[in-house]
């Protein structure tokens, strides 16, 4: 079952949504294909972290809410950039010697964790924290002071820094898909949103 699904159901079994509130959110999840909490969210039915706490219940997993003084650039490398931007996760700090800790969007699997232990050289303590405080914290890295969010990008920013700040930034606007077009002379980018391609560079 994927983590969309165990969020969603977390939430419908919850309690925090009355049914007129639940048939509100699921309308508009159906309508933007976007999650059920990140509906109830924007419908202002839920506080930005207020879902978290039945997932993290039924994960045994306790809640995060990071904020952008607790991202250390030298934990946060950690981890590969582009790694942490599509599981939408956040490694907050060390514990002793041979422990990260990382905030995830969703409970993680056990696949994912042993990848992420292989990735780091450490053992992944996971907690879970809201999906867009995350994204958040991740798009302001990605641009932080013009600063690559890896050694690849500071050796071709015309291309990686391009595609990072567009990833992140496609993520914050929750696009379903992000196209680049090269063409004779100039890259086009489009963003796919509610099911419309939307042109947001043609340069």
């Amino acid at each position: 079952m994927s983590t969309h699904v165990r969020l969603d159901d977390a939430l419908r079994t919850s309690g925090l949504l009355t049914p007129a509130e639940l048939e509100r959110a699921e309308a508009l999840a159906r309508s933007r294909d976007i999650a059920l909490p990140r509906a109830a969210v924007a419908l202002g039915l839920l506080a930005e972290d207020q879902f978290l706490e039945p997932a993290a219940d039924g994960a045994q997993l306790e809640v995060s809410t990071p904020t952008e003084e607790d991202a250390d650039p030298e934990v946060v490398a950690l981890l590969p950039f582009d790694e942490l931007l599509k599981q939408c996760a956040l490694p907050l700090r060390r514990e002793g010697d041979d422990t990260l800790v990382v905030a995830f969007a969703a409970p993680p699997g056990a696949g994912l964790l042993t990848r992420l232990a292989r990735l780091s050289g450490l053992t992944i303590r996971p907690t879970l924290a809201s999906a867009p405080r995350v994204r958040r914290i991740l798009g302001r890295i990605a641009g932080d002071g013009g600063e690559s969010p890896s050694r690849a990008a500071t050796q071709d920013p015309s291309g990686v820094t391009a595609f990072f700040r567009h990833l992140t930034s496609g993520i914050s606007l929750g696009a379903s898909e992000i196209r680049f077009e090269p063409g004779p002379a100039a890259l086009r980018v489009r963003y796919r949103r509610n099911g419309s391609m939307m042109e947001v560079e043609n340069a």
